[in-house]
């Protein structure tokens, strides 16, 4: 009995038949590639220029580019969430600064400083305060000038009043002290005088003892000294 094997050979795709296939596929993956280097590649530029700025010195540039990135890219939370992370960290180093120019009694740029801080952060309370104290710090030691030329008038109770308005407002004032303390010093009477006793007299004393009754020898004592 002869066997017949039928052999069924597959008809293999044209090239034409698959470059109608591959192009579409390959389209579709370069248009999904460069959607994906749209999105991604100028995040990651805008970050690095914003860590480039902060590393230079230059806090102000960076926060600018950031709060740039994030109105136009809204739905890009990490624009939004870099720019709060490093300007509550600029805040606090301007805070600080601040604070150390104006126990310094550099005023103006404290000042600065407190305002700059308001810009980025309109409700921070700490720079609020900070801009105040600086005002009354200045009128403070405007005060405490006064108050020096009227000791050397030599008008302490003058002088004394208005360093007493200082102090005040403000215990901590260094300078009002001082000057406190001097006019203390200046104004201080002297202690009440207490009775001087009378130096034992070096003088030999001789008496003839003869006769002489014992009390009678004591007032001559007393008198000789």
């Amino acid at each position: 009995m002869n066997t017949h094997a039928t052999t069924i050979h597959a008809k293999s795709p044209s090239p034409q038949r698959l470059r109608r296939f591959a192009w579409p596929l390959l389209a579709a993956w370069l248009a999904a590639c460069m959607l994906l280097a749209a999105c991604a590649a100028p995040t990651d530029r805008t970050l690095d220029d914003a860590q480039l700025m902060f590393s230079q010195g230059r806090p102000e540039e960076g926060l600018a580019l950031l709060q740039k990135a994030a109105d136009e890219h809204p739905d890009n939370r990490a624009y939004r969430a870099e720019y709060y992370r490093r300007r509550d960290f600029a805040v606090a180093l301007w805070l600080g600064q601040a604070d150390s120019l104006r126990q310094a009694a550099q005023f103006q740029p404290a000042a600065e400083l407190y305002q700059r801080v308001l810009r980025y952060d309109g409700g921070n309370t700490r720079a609020r305060a900070g801009v105040a104290q600086v005002e009354a710090d200045k009128r403070h030691m405007a005060a405490v000038g006064q108050a020096e030329s009227l000791v050397q008038a030599e008008k302490y109770r003058e002088a004394s009043t208005l360093l007493t308005s200082v102090l005040t407002e403000d215990p901590g004032q260094r300078e009002a002290r001082r000057l406190l303390r001097v006019i203390d010093e200046k104004t201080a009477k002297p202690a009440a005088g207490t009775a001087q006793l009378k130096p034992w007299s070096s003088a030999p004393i001789s008496l003839e003892l003869k006769d002489v009754p014992l009390r009678t020898v004591f007032d001559v004592l007393g008198r000789a000294t």
